[in-house]
């Protein structure tokens, strides 16, 4: 009897990690419009002590609001580095409406909702850097061929191991008693060729 095909994985959660580099970007780009324009102003009027402050004023908020437009675009394309910019950015901005909240009575709501929004977003969202880690080594296409059947171990832990068409499963033997591998399917990388995993050996264990 063919053992029962491996439970089928969750789907990668990069469509959460997307919505928060959307909401970052949506964030940044008025920040970022805002402190160029102010700059561009203040500077025009250097020498005097209220262009000045200003134009630095104006420099904080570009600069703020370049970080986190590519803290955004980092979120967007689902990349590691923009998920841990976009969890410290959120982080900060977080305690900073918590304490505008505690100092003025309420204000500071708004931004302390967006931000708690796109922190759990950027927690719980999954980076597509870490996707290739929760499935099966990437196989040739010749293997893809294979008809399932029991196959020697690729991973060197168990005699035969059960191939299913499209991956290999958690299903082992030894001996010639069937078992679950408790190390899962996908632990380690084969060590065992494509020729020797599939050679002339298709036995199929009953």
């Amino acid at each position: 009897m063919l053992p029962q095909s491996p439970p089928s994985r969750p789907e990668p959660r990069t469509g959460l990690l997307l919505a928060a580099g959307i909401i970052a970007i949506v964030e940044a780009a008025p920040l970022l419009v805002i402190g160029l324009i102010a700059f561009v102003g203040g500077s025009r009027e250097r020498g005097n002590g209220w262009g000045d402050l200003i134009a630095t004023l104006g420099a904080v908020f570009a600069v703020i609001g370049a970080a986190w437009l590519v803290a955004g675009i980092g979120g967007v394309l689902r990349r590691q580095w923009g998920r841990v910019m976009l969890i410290i950015g959120n982080s900060l901005v977080l305690l900073l409406s918590l304490r505008t909240i505690a100092t003025t009575s309420g204000n500071g709501f708004v931004p302390f909702v967006v931000s708690a929004a796109g922190l759990g977003l950027a927690i719980a969202g999954q980076p597509r850097s870490s996707i290739a880690s929760s499935f099966s080594p990437v196989l040739p296409s010749s293997m893809s061929l294979v008809a399932p059947g029991w196959r020697a171990d690729p991973y060197g832990r168990f005699q035969q191991r059960y191939w299913n068409g499209t991956a290999w499963t958690d299903q082992v033997s030894t001996g010639g008693r069937q078992q679950v591998d408790p190390m899962g399917a996908s632990t380690v990388i084969p060590f065992v060729t494509p020729p020797t995993a599939f050679g002339p050996d298709d036995t199929t264990t009953s």
